[in-house]
């Protein structure tokens, strides 16, 4: 008698990828099948996915959400504290949570790893009761994140490069107060990061040392700078060099207080969204189940 296979969930976003991810569900259902009882579900909303959820008799052994970040960020929420693993197949623009596992994004290849993968319990940040996964961001950080939809036609992380040149004519530094552990900071700022894991925009490593497991966020605050200065340095993020720069201030902290004017723009996993300052940003110690590569 064969031994019955693990049960994994394929829940794609039709919306990412610019459509592409109707195509990549079949292609990842053949390659994954030889291994796994593949269930597959286009899910044109989140309302959607929790009705179906809530009245589906299968019990999955893992979920592959096929998408991009903000489409993980939705649906993880519904598996924390639960030893379910929970994982991004890139099909969005930025795939910054898909890095922190580290797997290929070829599907044969992805296969292969996924199939050896080791679990792992990721930190899960809050922001006034929003969960985010990899990074929470405030000013020029959120501003970028929110242009870059209006270049779907350009690729991964050219798509935030031409969003961040897009908004340097748009720069407004903005009135910041920040507090945590004992320190308590007002400063003019362009914009303040906070990471759980080191990457944002598909290649920007703004706190290029956040340990998405160490029980604690990494900050990256940059002061009010010019428009020349942004244009000029910005190219430092790709390699997280940018942390050396007078006006970068780099911490760490589990419990911080952000208040900023009403209409400052905020982005939780590279979306935007609408939040009330003050803003409180707390951390949950390993709290969801992910796979990441041997």
């Amino acid at each position: 008698m064969a031994a019955l296979k693990p049960k994994l969930l394929l829940w794609g976003n039709p919306a990412a990828g610019s459509g592409k991810v109707k195509d990549l569900l079949p292609v990842l259902t053949r390659t994954l099948s030889e291994n796994f009882e593949v269930g597959s579900y286009l899910c044109p909303n989140l309302e959607d996915f929790n009705r179906w959820w809530k009245s589906a008799e299968l019990r999955w052994s893992r979920v592959l959400v096929v998408g991009g970040d903000g489409a993980f960020a939705k649906v993880a929420p519904y598996f924390l504290g639960k030893n379910i693993p929970v994982n991004l197949y890139p099909a969005g623009a930025g795939n910054d949570i898909c890095h922190l596992s580290r797997f290929p994004t070829n599907p044969k290849r992805f296969t292969f790893e996924y199939l050896r993968a080791r679990e792992k319990k990721l930190d899960v940040g809050t922001a006034n009761g929003h969960y985010f996964f990899n990074s929470f961001g405030v000013g020029f950080d959120a501003q970028v994140a929110a242009a870059s939809g209006t270049f779907k036609n350009w690729p991964g992380k050219l798509r935030y490069v031409r969003a961040l040149l897009s908004q340097t004519k748009n720069l407004t530094p903005f009135d910041l107060e920040l507090k945590f552990e004992s320190l308590a900071r007002t400063v003019k700022a362009t914009s303040l990061s906070v990471g759980n894991g080191p990457r944002v925009g598909g290649g920007f490593f703004l706190t290029p040392d956040a340990v998405p497991d160490d029980g604690i966020l990494d900050l990256c605050l940059v002061e009010a700078v010019s428009k020349r200065q942004i244009l000029w340095n910005f190219p430092r993020l790709f390699k997280g060099r940018h942390t050396r720069l007078e006006f970068t201030k780099i911490y760490r902290a589990k419990n911080i207080a952000i208040n900023a004017p009403a209409g400052t723009p905020v982005h939780i996993d590279g979306d935007p969204v609408q939040i009330s300052f003050p803003i409180t940003i707390g951390l949950a110690p390993q709290k969801l189940t992910f796979l990441v590569r041997q």
